[in-house]
């Protein structure tokens, strides 16, 4: 995502910020309106099929990061097939559940076929009857062929969506905005912003950057934020990753975590940190709070 350019906040929101850091009552903030599931950016699914512990969350077992691993892989080939308006095969729909769940094959579990002396001599016999010869006066015999078969096509299992695991309501999260000022800014001055074709050679890799020099783009800050709150002691379920757009139209990720006062974003554009509804973007698609596997639209109407 190109995330160049820095954005400035209005005069209001501004004002906002500091009364509250200042030590100002701080009103409930709005929780922001969810529509129907999205498709998941790419960049995550890579993101979950080579570093599956950055979306099943700290402690995971083994086999849950396997499962992890599995299901973003098939769930993207999935969405290339949707892409290019082919069916996605039985193999890749059967796991786009959520892991760990056991689907019902659409095949039989045995099929038996009959291949007796008695059971082929009775195909012959139907396969010459069914070329006959029909004699009408003027015309000649004319083989009566049997009806064209429609082609076999294999079934195509329809996998539901990953269901809504631990849910929160935007208020069951214990981080103060101190805490996340501190973070965003910290982040904001670590990491050197640049776009992931020069860094990796290839559009969208969603990576938390290391090293001595980290380097990267909008979502690998969203990505190093993240894992710096739970180092700090948030939970896992209280952060999301949300892609907005914006006033310049550019697309853009940012993190949004869930306060006892609503859910604050924390951007690389900005060392500010407010509330969801006070940011100057459109909101596009987002994680489902509590189930990071799930992606859902924002059902929030353009601050233009």
């Amino acid at each position: 995502m190109n995330s160049s350019g820095r954005l400035t906040f209005s005069a209001a929101a501004a004002g906002l910020l500091l009364l509250s850091a200042a030590g100002g009552a701080r009103a409930d903030g709005p929780a922001m309106p969810l529509g129907d599931t999205a498709a998941i950016p790419p960049g995550f699914l890579a993101l979950c099929e080579t570093q599956p512990e950055e979306c099943a969350g700290p402690g995971a077992s083994p086999r849950s990061l396997a499962e992890v691993r599995a299901w973003a892989g098939r769930m993207r080939w999935s969405q290339i097939f949707a892409a290019s308006g082919l069916p996605t095969p039985v193999t890749a729909s059967r796991a786009l559940a959520v892991p760990g769940a056991v689907l019902p094959s659409p095949y039989p579990a045995s099929i038996k076929v009959d291949r007796s002396r008695d059971s082929l001599r009775a195909e012959k016999d139907a396969s010459r009857k069914a070329v006959t010869r029909k004699r009408t006066p003027g015309t000649k015999a004319v083989p009566a062929l049997p009806a064209p078969r429609a082609p076999v096509v294999p079934p195509v299992a329809v996998a539901p969506a990953p269901p809504v695991v631990a849910a929160i309501p935007p208020r069951a999260s214990n981080p103060t905005l101190e805490t996340l000022e501190a973070v965003n800014r910290r982040i904001n001055r670590t990491i050197r912003r640049s776009s992931d074709q020069e860094t990796f050679g290839q559009p969208d890799v969603w990576v938390a950057p290391v090293g001595a020099r980290p380097r990267g783009d909008c979502e690998d800050y969203v990505l190093a934020k993240r894992r710096a709150l739970i180092e700090a002691g948030t939970r896992p379920e209280a952060l999301s990753i949300a892609l907005v757009t914006t006033r310049r139209g550019e697309a853009h990720a940012v993190l949004l975590v869930a306060t006892a006062d609503g859910e604050y974003v924390l951007d690389n554009l900005s060392p500010w940190v407010v509330r969801w509804d006070q940011a100057p973007y459109e909101w596009q698609e987002r994680q489902l709070p509590g189930s990071a596997l799930t992606w859902v639209r924002a059902d929030v109407r353009s601050r233009g």
